[in-house]
């Protein structure tokens, strides 16, 4: 009876020190697509944070002009501009 419960515990401490992997971060790009003959392009990288309770987005713009580049987001599935 002794050794049953000892073999009880041990197995019960042993499944309480499993440990789980967190959640990985995901993360996805999209291309930039140029807009009205501006020439400018780039990528746009959605990163998700460890915690999963925040999404870092990182913008990289190639051939940036000398006025102001404004960017936007839209809540949905990215869309490819056909202009």
């Amino acid at each position: 009876m002794k050794v049953k419960f000892i073999a009880i515990i041990l197995l019960v401490l042993s499944l309480g020190a499993c440990k789980k992997d967190p959640p990985q971060p995901r993360q996805t790009q999209y291309t930039i697509i140029p807009q009205n003959n501006s020439g400018i392009t780039g990528t746009v990288s959605f990163i998700e944070k460890a915690d999963l309770s925040q999404t870092e987005v990182d913008i990289e713009v190639n051939n940036p002009t000398s006025h102001t580049c404004v960017a936007h987001i839209h809540q949905g599935p990215p869309l490819t501009y056909r202009g």
